[in-house]
């Protein structure tokens, strides 16, 4: 924390009871002295680490409620007060009612709340085991959400269970709020600034993407933007998607011959990155990755990771070319099963029999260069 105050970047703590104050059968009393120990504590540390705090022990202050204890509104004159100083706002799950009456907040509500009115860029859940983990105990590094969470996609995953999809629904809640480059990390205390200073902390960071469609023809109509008069062909958009990612004008002949074996075409709801597979002849049942390309503006923001995991669901093998000189080849050679260094272009693959490899290379040795010299 200190290193973030002493940076400016605002930083808002919310410190909640140890439970879930809807299905608990303690008293708000005891919750309220709980919650003061917490933020107590909380100063206490941020303290010996330099760090200039202000304790708001009763959220009264900052949240009001109704009868019933759900926060209705934010007091955003307390609260942005307290933002314009330098110190860190740590501030109790403790509403006010109509009556003035206090009393608990849930946790999730408070950070709900707050994250609409100051749009973070990323929330952070703190608790003492860190991350999701799956069955085996692994740990689950990302969760990619597209833009319109279905809870479906991921009813079968191995670390799926009732207390996750709790979870994972006040996490959809939130992102849905916040800008598209926001995220949510589930992480413990210790690890706060690894997650805070890094793409890829220790814990499990929800991202939300933008959707993969998948089509089969260049004649196939996609609508560009929200109206849907604004429908055009994909060839019509696809030439200058893979240019503006290469930095490189596409040969005519190119779009003109690759109806004849072409397999799909991967194309990212926000027209930020795309992926051709072809089933080229001469290598029946094994599908060539054509083009992956991902605009420089979204690289390093999950498109490609999203991008390939579907490629991964729909094929059990690929293969692929690379020039030598493209600085993408780390990240391939780290996603293939073998490469092969030939001349002017390095050949990926993975899931291929061994006895395909040799056609595979030598394939791609003949090739013709999509792109103009």
């Amino acid at each position: 924390m200190y290193f973030l105050q002493q940076n400016r970047m605002k930083v808002v703590l919310l410190v909640g009871a140890d439970r879930d104050c809807a299905e608990s059968d303690t008293t708000f009393k005891e919750d309220r002295k709980l919650i003061y120990k917490h933020i107590k504590t909380v100063v206490d540390r941020l303290d010996e680490s330099g760090t200039r705090s202000t304790p708001v022990f009763d959220g009264g202050n900052i949240f009001n409620t109704d009868r019933d204890f759900r926060i209705q509104s934010l007091n955003t004159e307390n609260l942005d007060w307290l933002m314009s100083h330098d110190n860190v706002p740590v501030i109790g799950c403790i509403g006010e009612n109509p009556e003035g009456r206090l009393g608990l907040v849930q946790a999730d509500d408070g950070t709900h709340t707050l994250s609409t009115y100051t749009q973070p860029l990323k929330v952070l859940l703190l608790n003492a085991g860190g991350g999701i983990s799956d069955s085996s105990g692994e740990r689950v590094t990302v969760v990619f959400l597209p833009q319109a969470a279905e809870l479906q996609k991921f009813v079968n995953l191995p670390w799926w269970n009732t207390t996750v999809k709790d979870r994972f629904i006040k996490v959809c809640d939130i992102l849905k709020v916040l800008p598209k480059a926001s995220s949510y990390v589930i992480t413990s205390a210790s690890d706060v600034l690894t997650e805070l200073l890094t793409q890829r902390g220790v814990g499990t960071l929800f991202k939300r993407v933008a959707p993969v469609n998948k089509y089969r023809s260049l004649n196939d109509w996609v609508k560009v933007g929200d109206c849907i008069e604004n429908e055009q062909q994909l060839k019509d958009i696809l030439p200058d998607l893979v240019e503006n990612a290469f930095g490189r004008q596409t040969s005519r002949s190119y779009w003109n011959k690759l109806s004849a074996d072409l397999d799909a075409i991967y194309v990212t709801d926000d027209f930020k990155s795309c992926a051709v597979v072809r089933k080229i002849h001469g290598m029946p049942g094994v599908a060539y990755l054509d083009k992956f390309a991902v605009c420089k503006e979204e690289r390093g923001n999950f498109s490609i990771d999203v991008l390939w995991q579907q490629l991964k669901q729909d094929y059990t093998s690929l293969y692929w070319r690379s020039r030598r000189t493209n600085i993408f080849n780390s990240w391939y050679e780290a996603r293939s099963d073998g490469i092969v260094k030939s001349g002017y272009y390095h050949i990926f693959w993975f899931g291929l029999n061994s006895t395909d490899i040799n056609s595979v290379v030598k394939l791609c040795e003949t090739l013709p260069d999509s792109f103009d010299s």
